[in-house]
């Protein structure tokens, strides 16, 4: 089974602990840094596990799912990719290869320190500057193929994008 979601909020910041949400894709892009224990997770049909410090990308439309592996806690972050414009050709231009980076402690405390804004002044200058930071920070490790004539959309991620910018109500 997948669930397309359709999401309205632009900015979204969870903690998250012994989680399991089944597969799903959106426009939006989401994060997950592991704090403590192991999270089972899966993106575009690779599974694999989240120690603490890992931090998963799911890009715009890719399929992702989580589910327990036992005890793990994480910070989730779900954010409109026009959230942040000084990384919107790198969205548009190229095609991410990996979504899975280890960054130990500093992912942690990036991570941290976004959730702590936004529990507390959610002032969105300094939340998108956490999140630069920590997308700034994966762009150095992930391996990517330049978007162009060469390269074409699947018919799934052609028909979700379509969905995605037409409709916002559910289907009857």
């Amino acid at each position: 089974m997948l669930y397309y979601e359709n999401r309205v909020s632009d900015f979204q910041v969870n903690l998250v602990s012994n989680w399991e949400f089944f597969p799903h894709a959106h426009h939006n892009i989401e994060i997950l840094v592991c704090t403590s224990g192991i999270f089972g997770v899966s993106c575009r049909d690779t599974d694999c596990s989240l120690a603490p410090g890992d931090m998963m990308i799911a890009f715009s439309h890719d399929i992702h799912s989580y589910r327990k592996t036992g005890e793990g806690t994480g910070i989730l972050m779900i954010m409109n990719p026009q959230e942040l414009p000084l990384f919107q050709t790198r969205f548009q231009e190229r095609k991410y290869e990996n979504f899975l980076m280890g960054g130990g402690k500093f992912y942690i405390s990036v991570a941290e320190a976004l959730f702590h804004e936004y529990l507390t002044d959610r002032k969105r200058e300094v939340l998108i500057g956490y999140l630069y930071v920590l997308l700034g920070s994966a762009f150095k490790k992930l391996s990517y193929t330049e978007a162009g004539p060469g390269i074409s959309e699947d018919l799934f991620s052609s028909v979700m994008k379509y969905l995605s910018e037409h409709y916002s109500e559910p289907f009857p």
